[in-house]
């Protein structure tokens, strides 16, 4: 059963509107700086708004960009909700966001 994570900030850290965050992905990945990386193990990326970090972080994904799809994705992120000691797991399998995807 898929546990659906809401986009809590969309509209806020990137548009809402699905045609406006198309075309401001399609930018960051299309303009990445330049990587002399042959064999990609991880990639640490920013989390902010795309309005701070945008560029960054389409520079860092356009890195694996057509290349195999990985067997494992790991998010690591901060708790920005409460005060909590340790680390958490999440319930959520799949992840809302404007593009439906």
């Amino acid at each position: 059963m898929k546990i659906l994570r809401p986009a809590l900030y969309s509209g806020i850290f990137y548009s809402a509107d699905p045609d406006n965050l198309r075309l401001q992905l399609k930018y960051y990945l299309d303009h990445p700086s330049e990587s002399n990386h042959e064999t990609i193990k991880a990639l640490v990326v920013p989390h902010a708004g795309y309005d701070y970090s945008g560029r960054t972080a389409g520079s860092t994904y356009a890195q694996v960009r057509g290349k195999t799809k990985p067997k494992r994705i790991v998010l690591v992120g901060p708790n920005h909700q409460n005060a909590h000691n340790g680390g958490l797991i999440s319930d959520y399998t799949a992840l809302q966001t404007p593009l439906r995807l």
